[in-house]
């Protein structure tokens, strides 16, 4: 190592770090994220073991609630990778959705009047027919 390497502070090593090391600055932000997490469950149980439990059936509701911005992202990495942008995630979400909620709504007590899983299987038709859509138009027009 030369003299400057030596010379260099913990603060200038950690900005040089943060700015160029993608893979640092997200552990990082994992790890402050799990301590502000953690602080505000609070520490208000009558054993570590409860205060455990709920600390990770608090991080489950998380993952469970976020899992599917997480599979949205996820695609769109492989889109951005390739130098593509595709600003219709969202709305493909959205229609999906509402065919799911559609069909299931029923009589309005209560019972659906299509099955669950044929519910999900349309959705994901309408998801993949919107896909080759937007992926015809890519492909065929150029258009983003």
């Amino acid at each position: 190592m030369n003299e400057k390497t030596n010379k260099k502070g913990f603060g200038a090593w950690f900005r040089d770090n943060w700015k160029n090391n993608a893979l640092f600055s997200t552990g990082i932000a994992l790890i402050v994220m799990v301590i502000l997490q953690t602080l505000a469950l609070g520490f208000n149980y009558a054993s570590f073991g409860e205060w455990f439990g709920a600390w990770i059936n608090n991080w489950m509701n998380i993952l469970r609630n976020n899992s599917s911005v997480g599979i949205i992202a996820l695609g769109m990495t492989f889109v951005i990778a390739t130098s593509g942008i595709d600003i219709s995630v969202g709305a493909v979400v959205a229609i999906s959705a509402a065919v799911v909620c559609t069909l299931l709504g029923g009589r309005g007590d209560g019972v659906a009047e299509t099955p669950f899983a044929l519910a999900i299987l349309a959705a994901i038709g309408v998801g993949v027919l919107c896909g080759m859509w937007n992926g015809l138009l890519v492909a065929k027009f150029k258009i983003q």
